[in-house]
């Protein structure tokens, strides 16, 4: 399975998030410490999600879309003026292929 991701940098942490995955977040201080740790946050939302009785989330091309025109209408704004990169956040849209959960 391979799903897209969204790091937030800051002064201190880049934050990941994974759209596909509602609540499925973490962080670390450096980009690869980051990823890492959203992939055991990825792997324990599908354990959970599996508990529940659900399947694997499947990332669609529309809900990909909707991330990259989000970012997109960010860099728009930057670009006109209407925001500065110190009011807002620089993102990244990164592709991570997830580990097969443990088995329980």
């Amino acid at each position: 399975m391979r799903y897209t991701v969204i790091l937030v940098p800051d002064q201190e942490w880049i934050s990941v998030s994974v759209p596909a995955m509602p609540g499925c977040v973490s962080q670390g201080r450096t980009r690869d410490e980051a990823i890492d740790n959203v992939l055991d946050a990825i792997e324990g939302w599908v354990l959970s999600e599996a508990e529940q009785g659900h399947g694997p989330v499947e990332e669609t091309p529309l809900l990909v879309s909707a991330v990259a025109e989000a970012l997109e209408i960010i860099e728009e704004m930057r670009q006109a003026g209407e925001d500065t990169a110190r009011s807002g956040y620089e993102l990244e849209l990164a592709t991570v292929d997830v580990r097969e959960p443990a088995a329980a």
